[in-house]
């Protein structure tokens, strides 16, 4: 194989490419659009979360109002964490397609915090909440026992 002229070995290419990930150039999304999951789970409110308090979880970056919320997000994220990471439940479903979703098109069912990339999805969510929900736990439960497992 060449890259740039030279000859590169397989894992020559493998040191090449993760060599340049850290995190200063690794771009991690900011779940809830920097939000505290946490103060809107438990007092359905919009906080914004202070960037000193922050927790990844599902390839996310949540940040956390309080020294306190990010003690309670860590011992419970899947209950504060919106359904699906915060992605598009919808557009999982539906499209096979894993899209972020957005605050402004967010909202609550069966206690838990739903987000979905534009109106039409949300629209198409309620119309069949229960069928949407439904799968959606299936995914969180899957999600958790996969985690577990790896943890072990």
């Amino acid at each position: 194989m060449t890259l740039s002229g030279l000859e590169k070995s397989e894992s020559d290419l493998k040191e090449l490419v993760y060599s340049d990930i850290s995190p200063a150039t690794v771009e991690i999304p900011l779940g809830m659009d920097g939000y505290c999951p946490v103060e809107l789970t438990v007092n359905e409110k919009w906080v914004p979360g202070n960037p000193l308090y922050y927790a990844m979880y599902r390839g996310r970056i949540f940040r956390l109002s309080s020294e306190e919320t990010l003690d309670l997000f860590h011992q419970e994220p899947a209950r504060y964490a919106p359904i699906a990471g915060g992605d598009d439940i919808v557009m999982m479903v539906d499209r096979n397609k894993k899209v972020p979703g957005l605050r402004k098109y967010g909202g609550w069912f069966r206690d838990r915090v739903y987000l979905f990339s534009c109106p039409e999805t949300f629209e198409i969510f309620s119309a069949r909440a229960e069928y949407y929900s439904e799968i959606a736990e299936k995914y969180e439960t899957a999600l958790r026992t996969h985690f577990d497992k790896v943890q072990r």
